[in-house]
């Protein structure tokens, strides 16, 4: 179901290329690994918890993470969404046997096959990237770092001001908030705590976009957050 979900949105994607959409050049994050046959992995189920991710350039050059080896190379041949080879080069650690497997599988994807690209924008504003270049498989990144339980039921928040130099305020109708958490585009955790009066000083931030974790008693949201 997942594979003929891709070939829907290939058959979909118009024919402006992908090279002239800037949404396409930032950091993606892998979420999944999927077959036609259903079976796939869930990263955010893999403990202990890893985040592979992928950056592409304007010059549709690209580098990213496994588990424990960097890779890079660049899409040959870019038009209409689609390639029609890539080029990459890897470091070969040994990340342990499990480990290793799923760094293979995921590596797999830039080892020269041709394939097709599809952003979309997703329902809580962030995007997500699925990418097929092996036969009845694909990957779904987004360009929001897995924080923690995904199955979090989605809190309504209000950030203000943001952008913001110095301190946002945190505002819910829905429930009070318990704690935050802010990440940079690494996903790396910034030590900033929850003042009394639900706001965050985030002027000790360097210019940027940040993402916050909110929660309360049994929800949560990630709202991006930027600072001047």
């Amino acid at each position: 179901m997942k594979y003929l979900l891709f070939l829907l949105f290939a058959g979909l994607i118009s024919t402006q290329s992908l090279a002239q959409d800037p949404d396409l050049f930032q950091t993606w994050y892998l979420y999944e690994i999927t077959h036609e046959n259903g079976d796939g992995t869930n990263i955010a189920n893999w403990d202990p918890p890893i985040a592979p991710w992928l950056v592409i350039s304007e010059t549709l050059e690209y580098n990213g993470f496994g588990i424990c080896n960097t890779f890079e190379g660049t899409y040959l041949d870019f038009t209409d969404h689609c390639f029609n080879e890539i080029t990459t080069s890897f470091t070969t650690e040994k990340c342990g046997f499990f480990e290793d497997q799923l760094e293979d599988e995921y590596f797999n994807f830039f080892g020269g096959e041709s394939g097709c690209l599809h952003i979309s924008t997703d329902g809580d504003g962030f995007q997500t990237l699925t990418m097929g270049n092996i036969i009845f498989s694909g990957m779904v990144f987004r360009n929001t770092p897995i924080l923690s339980n995904p199955e979090f039921n989605k809190i309504t928040v209000t950030l203000h001001p943001n952008p913001t130099s110095d301190v946002i305020f945190i505002t819910s109708e829905q429930a009070v908030v318990k704690t935050i958490a802010v990440f940079d585009l690494s996903g790396k955790r910034i030590p900033l705590e929850l003042s009394a009066n639900q706001s965050v000083d985030v002027s000790v931030l360097h210019a940027g976009m940040y993402f916050m974790e909110i929660t309360s008693e049994n929800d949560r949201t990630i709202q991006k957050i930027i600072k001047n």
